[in-house]
C-alpha cells in the first residue's frame, strides 16, 4: 500500500544520534595524569592492540571417544543460525552478503556492519568518493547496466553527519541479496548513498544492515522474513565475542582450523531458532525480559529503572548517591562500540566506580587503572524484573603506554553533550545472550554462561558434516601495542574483510560459505564414475 509523498519522505528521515564504532578508545595527546586531566583530540588512534585469542580445533561430533567433546553444545549454521565476523579489535560485527542480479551478471560481496540503531540498510553507491568509500578493500553498489527503479529518497543522521540517498526495492529491480551460503531473499527496500560517515572511515564495510524495532516497515529485514516465512517468529538473538574477560593478567591463543574464519565474531539467530538454542548459551532456560518504550526513531529503547555501583570502597550504592532510585530510557545498539551517557551520568559513574583515580578531558573521554578490574567495580543495571551486572573489565578499553600514563586503560564509557539516552553498545552485549522480540515488543537478557560449543556448518547428505569445536576464552592479554601521536587511520587495523571479484563462472570449485572460499574437491567422484563405467562395460 502506498502512503502519500510528503509522508513518505518524512518516515524515511530518521535521526540516529550518538551512536557509532570505535576501533580504539584512547586520544592522542596525554598530559600527567596527577592534573586530572585529558588533553582531548577527536582523531582516534587506529593502532592495533593483541586482541584476545581463541582456541578452535577440528573436532568430530560424533566421535564418543573424545572426552573433550562430550557435552559441547552442537551449532549447526543455516539460514536460522548466520554467522557474524569482527575485526581485529571488536569493535563492529558484520554479515557477509552478496548482491546478485542474473539479468545483468553482477554478483559483489558485500560486508554490512549489523546495526540495531539504524531504521534503515544502505550500501555505497558507485559514485561515493569520501572517508570509508576510498578504502580500496570494499565493494560499492554498480549494478548499473539496466536502468534502476528508485523509490523515496532518505536521510540519517550520525552524531551531526548525514547520510542521504534514494532507497531500491530489491523485488521490483530483480536483485538478490545473499545472506551466508544460500539464504537468498529480495522483499526488502535498501537504501543506496554516495556519503560515507567519518565515524566508517578505516572499516572495511560497504554499509550496514539496519534492524530496528518497528513491526510494519518493508526496510526491516526481520518483518520481511516474516512476511516472506522465511522465519516463523518475528525474532532474533545475538551472542557476540567479546575483546575483553574476567581474567585479565593472561592470554589464551587463537588458531583457525577447517573453514571458520579468524574474524569469527558470534552469531545472529532467526525465528524460533533463537529460543530453542538459548539454553546452550546461558546453561539455563532463565531469560529476562522487558518492553520496548515505544518511541519515534523504532529504537530499541527500553526502561533501566534504577542504576547501582558496587566497588570494594563503596560496596553497593545508588547512582549520584541517591536515596531513590534513578531512571534512565537506554538504547540496545550493536553498531556502537562502547557505552554512551551524558556527559554528567558518565562522570558520576567514574567518579562513583574509581574514587580520584581516574582521569577525564571533560568532554567525555576517560580512563581509570588497568587494575581497576582487581577490584570488583562493576555497575549494575535494574532492567524489568532482573538486575544485570556489568563490572568493569567489560568496558575497560586499551592500555596507554606513553611513560605519563603507564597502568592507565582506556574506559569505553563516553560522555556526549545535550543527549538524552543511555546507549548500551557490544560493550554491554558482549555479556549476554539477547533476544530481540518484535512480536511482543521486547528485549531478552540472558548471562552467558558457556566454555565452548561446536560449530557445524551445513552439508550434502551423504558427506558427513563438517564441525569446529570453539572454545571460549577465560583468559585474555593485558599486554597491548603503544599508542601513537599519529591522527593518521590505517586500514590494517580495520577488518580482515577483503575485496572479492565477481565471477559467474557456475563451473568453479570454489563456494562462498560465510564470506570464506572453501574448496570442494569431486576427484574421488569422478574416478567412482569411472570404475562403474568400467565395470558395467566388462559386464
Amino acid at each position: 500500500m502506498k502512503v502519500s509523498s510528503i509522508l513518505t519522505l518524512l518516515f524515511y528521515i530518521t535521526q540516529s544520534y550518538a551512536l557509532w564504532p570505535v576501533k580504539d578508545f584512547r586520544v592522542d595527546d596525554l598530559n600527567d595524569p596527577t592534573s586530572k586531566t585529558i588533553s582531548f583530540n577527536k582523531n582516534l588512534v587506529l593502532q592495533k592492540h593483541q586482541r584476545k585469542q581463541t582456541v578452535l580445533n577440528n573436532q568430530d561430533p560424533d566421535n564418543s571417544n573424545n572426552n573433550n567433546n562430550q557435552n559441547v553444545p552442537i551449532i549447526e549454521l543455516g539460514n536460522d543460525v548466520q554467522m557474524l565476523l569482527t575485526d581485529v579489535d571488536n569493535s563492529i560485527y558484520y554479515l557477509m552478503t552478496s548482491i546478485i542480479d542474473t539479468s545483468t551478471n553482477y554478483n559483489e560481496q558485500f560486508p554490512l556492519l549489523l546495526d540495531t540503531g539504524s531504521a534503515i540498510s544502505w550500501l555505497y553507491n558507485e559514485s561515493c568518493n569520501q572517508n570509508g568509500c576510498n578504502n580500496p578493500n570494499i565493494n560499492k553498489f554498480n549494478d548499473y547496466s539496466k536502468p534502476l527503479s528508485l523509490d523515496s529518497s532518505f536521510q540519517l543522521s550520525y552524531t551531526g553527519q548525514q547520510v542521504t540517498g534514494n532507497t531500491i526495492s530489491l523485488i521490483h529491480n530483480n536483485i538478490d541479496i545473499v545472506f551466508g551460503n544460500d539464504l537468498t531473499f529480495n522483499n526488502i527496500s535498501i537504501g543506496l548513498t554516495n556519503d560515507s560517515p567519518e565515524m566508517f572511515d578505516g572499516y572495511n564495510i560497504s554499509g550496514l544492515l539496519g534492524i530496528s524495532s518497528s513491526t510494519a516497515d518493508s526496510r526491516n529485514l526481520m518483518h520481511q522474513f516474516y512476511v516472506d516465512q522465511v522465519i516463523d517468529q518475528q525474532i532474533f538473538s545475538l551472542f557476540l565475542i567479546s575483546a575483553n574477560d574476567e581474567d585479565i593478567n593472561n592470554s589464551t591463543e587463537y588458531s583457525s582450523s577447517n573453514n571458520l574464519p579468524q574474524d569469527f565474531g558470534g552469531l545472529i539467530i532467526f525465528g524460533s531458532k533463537a529460543l530453542d538454542l538459548q539454553s546452550n548459551f546461558t546453561n539455563s532456560t532463565q531469560v529476562h525480559y522487558t518492553d520496548i518504550l515505544p518511541n519515534d526513531n523504532s529504537y530499541w529503547l527500553i526502561n533501566v529503572t534504577n542504576i547501582e555501583v558496587s566497588n570494594l570502597i563503596n560496596d553497593i550504592s545508588n547512582f549520584n548517591s541517591s536515596s531513590t532510585p534513578i531512571s534512565r530510557q537506554a538504547i540496545i545498539d550493536t553498531g556502537t562500540t562502547g557505552i554512551v551517557f551524558p556527559v554528567e551520568d558518565a562522570d558520576i559513574i567514574h567518579q562513583q566506580l574509581f574514587g580520584d583515580s581516574y582521569i577525564t578531558d571533560g568532554q567525555g573521554n576517560y580512563a581509570f587503572p588497568c587494575n581497576s578490574t582487581n577490584g570488583d567495580a562493576s555497575i549494575i543495571f535494574n532492567i524489568g524484573d532482573t538486575q544485570l551486572n556489568l563490572s568493569s573489565t567489560n568496558f575497560m578499553g586499551n592500555a596507554y603506554s606513553t611513560p605519563d600514563l603507564q597502568g592507565y586503560c582506556a574506559s569505553k564509557i563516553q560522555g556526549i553533550n545535550d543527549y538524552e539516552y543511555w546507549v548500551l553498545g557490544a560493550a554491554f552485549l558482549n555479556k549476554f545472550y539477547t533476544i530481540f522480540d518484535l512480536s511482543n515488543q521486547q528485549l531478552g537478557f540472558g548471562e552467558l554462561n558457556i566454555n565452548s560449543f561446536q560449530i557445524k556448518n551445513p552439508t550434502p547428505s551423504s558427506s558427513s558434516p563438517s564441525s569446529i569445536t570453539l572454545s571460549l576464552p577465560t583468559t585474555i592479554t593485558s599486554s597491548y601495542s603503544s599508542s601513537s601521536s599519529s591522527t593518521s587511520k590505517s586500514s590494517s587495523s580495520s577488518s580482515s574483510v577483503s575485496k572479492t571479484n565477481s565471477t559467474n563462472n557456475n563451473s568453479t570449485s570454489n563456494r562462498k560459505v560465510n564470506g570464506v572460499d572453501t574448496q570442494f574437491s569431486f576427484t574421488s567422484l569422478h574416478l567412482l564414475a569411472i570404475a562403474v563405467i568400467v565395470c558395467i562395460s566388462i559386464v
